[in-house]
Formats: structure tokens, sequence, C-alpha cells
């Protein structure tokens, strides 16, 4: 497990990083709105793998960067890049921030399709070593 603000390796157990402080979340993040986004078909899904009876893939929780130096959009943009479609949110009250202020407080949650699950991994391992 690291830490989603300074990226510090944490021990599972940890409820805050020892490194920065920041609070960690134990309970995955609420998917409910990422399956209200799959719902709608409009140009936000556009690109959004369906199935053959028209039901959208199973979005599948990514990671979650902080706002801190764009860090959440220099992830958004490189997958973009590579062709994999996501849906992000803003935790907690990070949306209001977004709109306020241009950024999430809360940082960013990312969310993929699950057959394209591995392929983000992998774009992100490669991230890491820059």
């Amino acid at each position: 497990m690291w830490c989603p603000i300074c990226r510090k390796e944490l021990d599972v157990n940890s409820t805050n990083c020892p490194e920065c402080g920041s609070r960690l979340k134990k309970n995955p993040p609420d998917s409910t709105l990422v399956e209200w986004v799959l719902s709608i078909k409009d140009k936000l899904t556009d690109d959004w793998p369906y199935f053959e009876n028209g039901e959208p893939e199973k979005a599948i929780f990514l990671a979650h960067y902080s706002s801190v130096n764009m860090e959440d959009m220099l992830i958004i943009n490189k997958l973009t890049a590579y062709g994999i479609p996501l849906i992000k949110t803003h935790p907690e009250t990070g949306s209001v921030g977004k709109i306020i202020l241009g950024i999430s407080g809360f940082g960013t949650d990312i969310y993929v399709p699950e057959s394209l699950l591995e392929d983000a991994k992998a774009l992100l391992e490669d991230t890491a070593d820059d």
C-alpha cells in the first residue's frame, strides 16, 4: 500500500502516513457515482467498452492521486493518450474544490474498465520509474 499524497510505501494496517501524516482510507471508494456515470450513455462514456447486450463493462478502481503538482491530471492525460478510457471522481467534498479552486483538495479517484486494468497498471508502473 502506498500513501496517496507522498507515495511512501506503507504497512497494510497503517491508518496515517508516518511521512506526511495524511489520513488513509480503509474502505474502498464508493462506486455509486461511477455506476451512475456509466448508466448515462453520452460523450463521457462513448469510449467506454460495452458488452453486446448494451451493458457497460464494470468500472474498477485503479488508484487515488493527489491534486498537488497536478499529479492526478498527468496520470489522467497519460491514460487517455494511451487510449484507456477512465472515470474520475473527487472524494469527500473534493468536487466543490475542483469547481471553485480548479483543484480538488482531496485528490482524484480513477476508475478504468475491468478489461484494461492490467494495461493501466503497467502504464502507471512506467510512470513510477520516470
